[in-house]
């Protein structure tokens, strides 16, 4: 998917956009469940793994509801819009490109504020907290 990103507008097939959103929020559901899976297996067994700080419940269970809520969920919609918008309507994306290059930097933008997350870097506050450096580099929906 990434030689669309430099590609000319016509030499891109339609739906390229929607494949994009749905590949990466199977990749996105994938990371998110095994983080879930992993806290999970934290609070069954709390010395699972210790001593360890980045592995702790605290930094796993936002950056587990981040790539679920930003990753897996609003990536299928998107996709879904992106796929049901051009077939209800019986016409074409604008810009099948624009897609691709949205998706791409959600999933740039997602990937560095997850770091962040897990790096440390958070006030606490679970559903609403989201490192401001990261929103820089997500796209406006």
């Amino acid at each position: 998917m990434f030689k669309y990103l430099f590609a000319r507008s016509e030499d891109i097939p339609e739906g390229s956009a929607a494949v994009y959103f749905g590949f990466s929020a199977i990749t996105w559901f994938v990371i998110g469940t095994g983080l879930g899976a992993f806290n999970a297996s934290k609070l069954a067994f709390p010395d699972f793994v210790t001593g360890l700080e980045f592995v702790s419940f605290g930094h796993m269970r936002q950056v587990h509801v981040h790539a679920v809520i930003f990753g897996w969920i609003s990536m299928a919609f998107a996709m879904a819009m992106m796929y049901m918008t051009p077939a209800l309507g019986n016409t074409k994306l604008w810009s099948e490109k624009l897609g691709i290059w949205n998706a791409f930097l959600w999933n740039v933008g997602l990937s560095l504020g997850l770091t962040l997350l897990w790096s440390g870097m958070t006030s606490g506050r679970e559903y609403s907290d989201s490192p401001g450096s990261s929103i820089c580099t997500l796209p406006p929906s």
